[in-house]
């Protein structure tokens, strides 16, 4: 997966992309927690769509879980703001 396509999937459907990522990676939920300090069980409905991750555990997801460099990061974060931004213009 290149850099685009990552950030588009952890932006569209985050649970879907820790899930994959978390597999690629061979990981298990155990080694995300551990990696994470986020427990199974959360990080299991972030996957399954159970649960929604707040912005602050998405980034520790990232950095902490998936080890993303600061580039994509920036990158992913420009994609959040541009997208309240939207939001804001829609709603208002």
């Amino acid at each position: 997966m290149n850099k685009e396509e990552m950030i588009e999937m952890a932006l569209n459907d985050f649970g879907a992309y820790v899930r994959k990522s978390r597999k690629q990676y061979g990981m298990s939920l155990k080694d995300m927690a551990d990696k994470t300090n986020l427990s199974e069980t959360f990080i299991y409905r972030i996957e399954v769509g159970e649960r929604q991750a707040l912005l602050n555990t998405r980034l520790v997801i990232l950095l902490c879980g998936f080890n993303w460099d600061t580039n994509i990061l920036m990158a992913y974060l420009e994609r959040v703001i541009k997208d309240i931004k939207e939001f804001k213009k829609i709603t208002n």
